[in-house]
């Protein structure tokens, strides 16, 4: 009950989250989040809205703590742009859900990545999120399952937000009109996964 508990209140932050930054949850499997922003509307800022809500997870896990340790949980969170095959499936609870190589890069991005660490495929760098007022280091080249080497990042921060208007606590709410690069693929897909389990 106190791993459940734990999972309520942080399933909760984060689901206040999305209306914040206007992102899709898509789903949770056991302790991974999934969400995704320009499915099925396109929009200009998805890869700066997912950034910005990954932000804002990572400041939430600090405010949720472990039921075994009493310290506060460590989060992985892996993002990723590129198309997608998305549709409504099933007859019983059927389910908005997306397929195709994106979800598992990203995926593989938060797999791959380190404990409160925003991982960045060198797509979602590339071609979303620089040179777009966020701080980004190089991690360098890593070997990705399935995918072989590839030049990887972390997201640090946002240079032109404040953590009161990541988190939504701000009167004047974050200014989402980034501007995407002609040459940006339509759609950002992230996956999100606590780290509890491998820290008990």
């Amino acid at each position: 009950i106190h791993i459940v508990n734990m999972l309520n209140s942080m399933y909760s932050k984060f689901d206040r989250l999305t209306s914040v930054h206007a992102v899709y949850k898509v789903e949770t499997i056991g302790d991974a989040y999934m969400v995704v922003e320009g499915v099925p509307v396109p929009t200009g800022s998805h890869a700066q809205r997912v950034a910005n809500f990954a932000l804002g997870m990572r400041i939430s896990a600090k405010e949720v703590m472990n039921p075994v340790t009493g310290e506060p949980i460590q989060i992985r969170v892996g993002i990723h742009i590129g198309p997608v095959l998305a549709g409504v499936v099933g007859d019983k609870m059927p389910q908005y859900c997306l397929f195709g190589d994106t979800v598992n890069t990203a995926s593989r991005m938060e797999s791959h990545g380190l404990p409160n660490k925003v991982h960045l495929s060198p797509t979602a760098y590339r071609y979303a999120l620089k040179n777009q007022g966020f701080e980004i280091t190089e991690r360098g080249e890593i070997e990705v399952k399935g995918k072989g080497k590839m030049t990887t990042y972390f997201l640090i921060q946002n240079l032109n937000a404040t953590e009161d208007e990541i988190m939504g606590r701000s009167k004047t709410p974050l200014d989402h009109k980034g501007k995407q690069k002609r040459e940006a693929l339509p759609l950002v897909l992230s996956s999100f996964s606590t780290n509890h389990l491998r820290y008990v």
